[in-house]
């Protein structure tokens, strides 16, 4: 698979599952199965149907979705993306009610591709803690919430 099909593999990940909410296009980017790496240092075994869980649950909680690509960068088999979600708090969200807010998120996505072209490995980090406060969650709310469980394709009721 070629560099510029990889990027591209991610570019409809974020275009078409995400903006044009075509949750079925995850099947088409992702591996049946794909290790999945955490921010806290464990990696879970995901597929299609977690993607589209973790884009609804969003979508559901957030709307007016302007997602960006700020640079991707891609060598051999993996594609790397910095990217920019702005949002409407406009519907509960792990326990957080919708405050209306408009609020920005940050993070970098690190995906490895098989070699036909589909996504076996990801590693993403976002500014978990700086979209909390744009909602107006404390400290405290969150060390007392054993709901926030954050991790990326995990909602709070899930394995």
């Amino acid at each position: 698979m070629s560099l510029q099909r990889n990027k591209d593999t991610f570019r409809r990940y974020v275009e078409e599952v995400w903006k044009d909410e075509k949750l079925d296009i995850a099947d088409e980017v992702f591996a049946e199965t794909y290790l999945s790496h955490q921010s806290d240092g464990t990696a879970l075994e995901r597929g299609p149907e977690d993607v589209k869980k973790f884009v609804e649950e969003y979508r559901s909680a957030f709307s007016d979705i302007e997602d960006i690509v700020e640079d991707m960068i891609g060598k051999g088999n993996r594609v790397v993306t910095r990217w920019t979600l702005r949002v409407t708090h406009t519907g509960e969200f792990r326990g957080i009610p919708a405050t209306g807010k408009r609020i920005t998120i940050t993070g970098i996505g690190n995906f490895r591709l098989s070699e036909e072209g589909k996504v076996v490995e990801s590693c993403d980090s976002l500014d978990q803690l700086g979209m909390l406060r744009q909602v107006g969650v404390s400290a405290l709310q969150l060390v007392s919430n054993s709901a926030w469980c954050f991790r990326v394709g995990r909602t709070s009721d899930s394995q």
